[in-house]
């Protein structure tokens, strides 16, 4: 009787890991949620409470593609199914970061992602995931991408800063407002 119960345990446990396909396990990573502050533009991000937390895979930051934070970061995304993913620099400047509330993040837990396995076009450059040393991710049916320096100061311009008592800072390129004091009266 005892070895039914165990036959049944094994097999109860062990079929979602064949029902899912190869490829789709080869591509699922374990991230974490960073436990340290994160600022963009000044605004604090709340990877508690965000329904796109930022990630950490192999000691690097991942950040979401939502529609918020590309604009909040002065990007362009397009998505299509033939296509794949488009990112590109925009020259309108950036928006203030509206973060998307409501979930309930355990920053103790690890989560699953997956390698991104449609097309990807970076400022008008075709990008090989499956080469990537640090690829790009899907999380919650959003793409995220590495802050490597290839990607957030080679291709967004973006400053990026860590110190252990404030975290990480990024800064993007901000839009010209005033180009240049023509009178001052001190």
């Amino acid at each position: 009787m005892k070895t039914i119960v165990a036959w049944l345990f094994a097999f109860a446990v062990l079929l979602p890991c064949w029902a899912m396909p190869a490829e789709a396990k080869s591509r699922e990573v374990a991230v974490t949620i960073p436990k340290f502050p994160v600022s963009v533009n000044g605004v604090t991000i709340d990877n508690s409470r965000s329904k796109y937390p930022l990630l950490l895979y192999n000691n690097i930051t991942y950040f979401p593609m939502t529609w918020n934070y590309s604009k909040a970061m002065g990007l362009s995304t397009a998505w299509s199914k033939a296509k794949g993913l488009n990112v590109s620099q925009e020259s309108g400047g950036v928006q203030k970061l509206a973060q998307d509330l409501g979930a309930r993040n355990d920053l103790r837990r690890t989560y699953k992602a997956e390698k991104a396995s449609f097309p990807i076009v970076v400022n008008g450059k075709r990008n090989d995931n499956g080469k990537e040393p640090y690829p790009l991710l899907l999380f919650r049916n959003v793409t995220y991408f590495p802050l490597t320096w290839r990607f957030a100061h080679d291709e967004f311009r973006w400053q990026t800063q860590w110190d252990k008592q404030n975290g990480l800072r990024i800064v993007t390129p901000q839009r010209q407002v005033l180009m240049k004091i023509v009178y001052d009266d001190a």
